[in-house]
C-alpha cells in the first residue's frame, strides 16, 4: 500500500507515540510505502526546525538532520505532478496531492482539515491516521 504523509503527520509520528507513530511501525514492517517529494522534504525539515520543537528534540537526544536522515531512508522520492487549484483554502496543500499523484498512492494521511475535507481526489483516499488505520490496519489501533 502506497501513501503520502502530510507534514503534520510526519511531525507527530517522529516526535510522539500516538496513532501517527503506528505508521512508522507499518513502514518498518514494509506494510506501507511512503512517497515524498522534494517540496515536502523541505517543508518537513523547516517545521521540525521550529523553536517549539527544540526541547523535544533535546529530550529525545536527536536533531533535525538525524530525523531527516531517518525519514529519507524510509521513503520513495518523487518529483511532484503538476497540479493547482485543488485545495482552494490552502493552495500549499496542492503539493501533497501533487506528490500523491506522482507516486501513485492509494492514501493521503493528513491532520490538515483543508485536505481532510476533500476526502477523496480521483482514486486517492484522504483521511486522518485514525481513519487510515481503521480502514486498512484495524489491529494497529
Amino acid at each position: 500500500m502506497r501513501v503520502v504523509l502530510d507534514t503534520s503527520v510526519w511531525v507527530s509520528a517522529l516526535l510522539w507515540t500516538g496513532l501517527p507513530h503506528q505508521l512508522l511501525k507499518l513502514i518498518e514492517k514494509t506494510k506501507i510505502t511512503v512517497v515524498i517529494s522534494p517540496v515536502l522534504v523541505k517543508e518537513l525539515r523547516e517545521v521540525l526546525g521550529r523553536d517549539k520543537f527544540a526541547s523535544i528534540l533535546v529530550a529525545r537526544e536527536s536533531s533535525v538532520p538525524e530525523l531527516m536522515q531517518e525519514v529519507l531512508k524510509r521513503v520513495e522520492l518523487y518529483e511532484p505532478a503538476s497540479v493547482s487549484g485543488i485545495v482552494e483554502r490552502d493552495p500549499d496543500d496542492d503539493n501533497v496531492i501533487a506528490c500523491a499523484i506522482a507516486g501513485k498512492v492509494q492514501w493521503i494521511i493528513s491532520g490538515d482539515d483543508d485536505l481532510l475535507d476533500i476526502e477523496k481526489y480521483k482514486d486517492i483516499l484522504i483521511g486522518s491516521p485514525k481513519r487510515f488505520l481503521e480502514v486498512e490496519f484495524p489491529d494497529y489501533l
